[in-house]
């Protein structure tokens, strides 16, 4: 099946990247054989792999809904043209976060594609096939899409059912489906360095602010709160991480909130700082975050990890109701700063 093909792996973050990279090992592809499609920046420490910039991010959404068949056919040309170039007109494999992107179903729905898997990527993995079927609609697209991208844009899954494989990084990650894969030993490695950070504080930020599930001063009336709580204005460092999607202007807010704290030295980790390594190399972390898969990784590691997305949701009813199906898996992985002084739960079997 995997011979004398391209491979395509699509990368947005750090978890992925490594997903790619053990994925490579388990199937011995050959350095010649991967295209790793990045995006936000993210990339495989080995340079060696052909590295091209995916120009048709989801997020911007250059592939439009429209009745106008011309411009949809325009798109796809220059779509298909963009894939011959890096596939070198060879038939190719998928490798994919999710399938609710619309590049990403005229790359897998193109006629040389001989298939695709998906990569688990953020908490979606740690929902339920039966959670899927649910919340997001299979309904077919417009008759629109359907002519202007000669059908290669169909029903609409965030997984869609005719993957290979899911590829998972925690025995926990896609419960219910089939052909699951468990990469093994994929937090188990790290650069020696980061050992430096033994028994630190290290908050994490998320895309909340961005991706305006919540705005900007309830979020910081929440970390206040937080802050106080967890520190009760005892003399103490925290190393903070942002968030790639969090642009100049958001962080620049940030950054002034933190100058104001007399109490509190924040220190800036580099945004080349890859927490899944941290958390692999460096002993007894402290973390502190509002949603984020991390903690589930830290936590299954035995790191502390501690959450303020209660406070948050106290203070903006939007917030709450954002985050109200969040999957048990992503709760139990954090205590909550009202139960600061419980034991801290523990998520087993991780692999």
């Amino acid at each position: 099946m995997f011979s004398n093909m391209k491979h395509l792996f699509v990368i947005n973050s750090h978890i992925t990247a490594l997903c790619a990279l053990s994925i490579i090992e388990l199937r011995k592809l050959q350095i010649d054989e991967v295209v790793i499609l990045t995006m936000r920046g993210a990339k495989l420490k080995d340079t060696r792999f052909k590295h091209v910039d995916f120009i048709y991010p989801h997020i911007v959404n250059p592939i439009p809904q429209t009745r106008n068949v011309l411009k949809a056919r325009k798109v796809l040309k220059e779509f298909d043209i963009f894939i011959a170039k890096i596939t070198e007109g060879k038939e190719f494999y998928c490798y994919v976060n999710h399938n609710m992107a619309r590049n990403t179903e005229l790359m897998i729905n193109h006629p040389l594609c001989n298939g695709f898997s998906i990569m688990e990527e953020g908490a979606a993995a740690y929902n339920s096939a039966d959670f899927f079927k649910k919340k997001y609609s299979n309904r077919s697209p417009s008759i629109w899409d359907r002519v202007g991208y000669k059908n290669r844009i169909r029903k609409r899954y965030f997984y869609r059912p005719d993957y290979d494989n899911v590829y998972a990084v925690t025995s926990l990650a896609f419960p219910g489906f089939e052909n699951k894969i468990v990469l093994e030993k994929i937090l188990s490695n790290g650069d020696s360095s980061y050992s430096k950070y033994n028994n630190t504080n290290i908050l994490v930020f998320d895309g909340a602010v961005t991706l305006e599930m919540i705005d900007i001063e309830s979020f910081i009336e929440g970390l206040e709160r937080f802050l106080s709580n967890v520190f009760n204005n005892d003399m103490a460092t925290v190393f903070y991480k942002f968030h790639p999607v969090q642009p100049t202007d958001e962080r620049l807010v940030f950054e002034k909130y933190f100058a104001s704290k007399k109490t509190i030295n924040f220190i800036k980790l580099p945004d080349e700082a890859i927490l899944e390594e941290m958390i692999s190399v460096a002993k007894n972390l402290k973390m502190y975050f509002n949603v984020s898969t991390i903690s589930i990784y830290a936590n299954a590691l035995g790191h502390q990890c501690y959450s303020f997305s209660n406070i948050l949701c106290s203070i903006s009813k939007i917030f709450s109701d954002k985050i109200k199906d969040m999957n048990d898996v992503l709760k139990r992985s954090t205590i909550q700063v009202e139960d600061i002084g419980n034991p801290i739960h523990t998520i087993k079997n991780i692999s």
